[in-house]
């Protein structure tokens, strides 16, 4: 199985990435590569990613992956980056801190989320080009299932 398995939830609107286990270096630049693919579909539009990172049991990134990855990725179309994180993991609080890292480094919108309804919720308003965002909640339900 590849580190980040990545689809369309709504077609040249919103991106799903799926971690496996492990969040690093590896992974993001798999991210990347998928992401560059997505963007090259829609180059302009802005996308929005939904990292979804239920899954992670490690985290091996720090500032200089990151600054590695900003040399590498161009970040003008991302829309909102929203990541799903599982309720309770001890994971969580080093995701937030990777995530405030990200921001700042790649000077994105970031927000975390506990519940995929709430990621979509937050999301609709955003974004008036959107369709009503309720009916694809099942599809982020059944990413986490897949496992």
């Amino acid at each position: 199985m590849q580190p980040v398995e990545s689809r369309w939830i709504v077609e040249g609107k919103i991106i799903c990435n799926r971690f496996d286990q492990v969040m690093n270096l590896e992974a993001m630049r798999h991210l990347t590569e998928h992401n560059d693919a997505f963007n090259a579909q829609y180059p302009n539009r802005h996308l929005h990613y939904i990292l979804d990172l239920r899954q992670v049991t490690k985290i091996d990134l720090g500032v200089r992956d990151l600054q590695h990855l900003r040399e590498q990725i161009g970040t003008g179309n991302i829309g909102w980056v929203l990541a799903l994180l599982k309720a309770n993991s001890p994971q969580n609080a080093l995701i937030q801190m990777v995530g405030a890292m990200a921001t700042k480094i790649f000077n994105i919108r970031y927000r975390s989320f506990y519940a995929p309804e709430a990621v979509l919720a937050f999301l609709q308003p955003m974004d008036d080009t959107l369709p009503d965002l309720n009916p694809y909640a099942a599809l982020l339900q059944n990413t986490a299932a897949t496992r």
